[in-house]
């Protein structure tokens, strides 16, 4: 007690036995919540690519991985490749979660051609904005372009998302930097 009461001269330290002794914190044999996420995502995205593999061109259609026809197949093979997984991960026929990366679940709902044809504006806008990238909007375009791409690794195909309007106006920023460059303004 007189430890916590009596200062300590500046520079110099109180003496061991005055430091309060803390036994270290169990170790969960429970994987935290984000390491439970990232295990899901990585079964999910597994799903996923073996969907597009045996589907390549043009996939299952249109929001097919989330159907069960489409996965279902793949998950015995998953359930092999992750055994230590909680049954609650995999996927059932009336427990669908998706692919979860808007690119393995275009590969896998559209196949390579539904791919390009997704990134086929992202690819245009980027163009635009690093033509006009000397100017701080086509610069700004560029590197939110770039964030927005990377943002969608971690969603699949959703409609109204906050999202899509941060996508769609990256894209006008994109062009509206053009415009700029094109006219003088």
């Amino acid at each position: 007690m007189d430890a916590i009461i009596k200062p300590w001269p500046l520079g110099t330290n109180p003496p061991l036995s005055d430091h309060v002794s803390k036994a270290p914190e169990p170790v969960s044999p429970r994987p935290s919540r984000e390491q439970a996420e990232a295990a899901v995502r990585t079964l999910l995205a597994y799903i996923g690519v073996r969907i597009w593999e045996d589907h390549p061109l043009l996939g299952v259609g249109w929001e097919g991985s989330n159907d069960p026809y489409a996965y279902m197949p793949y998950v015995p093979d998953a359930k092999r490749r992750y055994p230590d997984e909680s049954p609650l991960a995999f996927p059932t026929p009336t427990r669908s979660y998706g692919v979860q990366n808007v690119y393995l679940q275009a590969l896998a709902d559209m196949g390579i051609v539904g791919l390009v044809a997704w990134l086929a504006p992202f690819a245009a806008a980027l163009a635009l904005g690093l033509r006009s990238a000397r100017r701080e909007a086509g610069a700004i375009a560029c590197l939110w372009l770039v964030f927005v791409l990377w943002c969608w690794t971690a969603q699949g195909f959703v409609a109204g998302i906050p999202l899509d309007a941060l996508t769609w106006l990256a894209v006008g920023l994109a062009a509206t930097a053009a415009a700029w460059r094109r006219t003088g303004a």
